[in-house]
């Protein structure tokens, strides 16, 4: 996932060796109880693929400490059908400029 001036661009494949390049986004955001979860969507076809980027409270400290959990990555599905889901290895955050130049889609359950 890429931006660029006022354009996204999602790109799957290798340097030297993209298979797929997409500038048919969308962004949806879904808060719920100690978290939430932005996510943006390519669309080629029958194939959906969705980055995620999600925290989530996994507990209660002492002092009133909020204990957070966060996790990133990619959701691959077909014809509706989840086909692959990966996990970021390291956390990845969609960047709050985004939102200003990704349109509005709807949110993907996983």
């Amino acid at each position: 996932m890429c931006g660029r001036n006022a354009t996204a661009v999602y790109r799957f494949g290798r340097p030297g060796r993209v298979e797929l390049t997409s500038a048919a986004l969308t962004m949806a955001m879904r808060g719920f109880a100690g978290g939430g979860e932005t996510q943006i969507t390519a669309v080629n076809k029958d194939y959906r693929y969705t980055v995620f980027d999600r925290t989530s409270r996994t507990g209660f400290g002492e002092g009133g400490r909020h204990d957070t959990a966060m996790s990133s990555g990619l959701l691959i599905q077909r014809a509706g059908r989840t086909v692959a889901a990966k996990a970021c290895s390291r956390d990845a955050t969609v960047s709050a400029k985004a939102q200003a130049i990704i349109k509005p889609g709807p949110y993907v359950p996983h």
